[in-house]
């Protein structure tokens, strides 16, 4: 019996766990941002609402 391999199966372990969650915080992100681009694409307030939503799409990306 290894006491190595307890470890390194931890280590798998977390480091599954972060890319987990990195991928569901990136999902959530990319839903955040296609929501407000449908919202601000469909609006009948803005004058241009096509342009808009595409500068208000490419400064949410910016932030990511």
């Amino acid at each position: 019996m290894s006491v190595v391999a307890a470890p390194a199966a931890g280590q798998d372990e977390a480091r599954y766990t972060r890319y987990l969650v990195a991928g569901a915080l990136a999902g959530a992100g990319v839903l955040a941002v296609l929501f407000a681009y449908g919202l601000t694409w469909n609006s009948s307030t803005l004058q241009d609402a096509h342009a808009s939503a595409l500068t208000r799409t490419l400064a949410e990306l910016g932030f990511a």
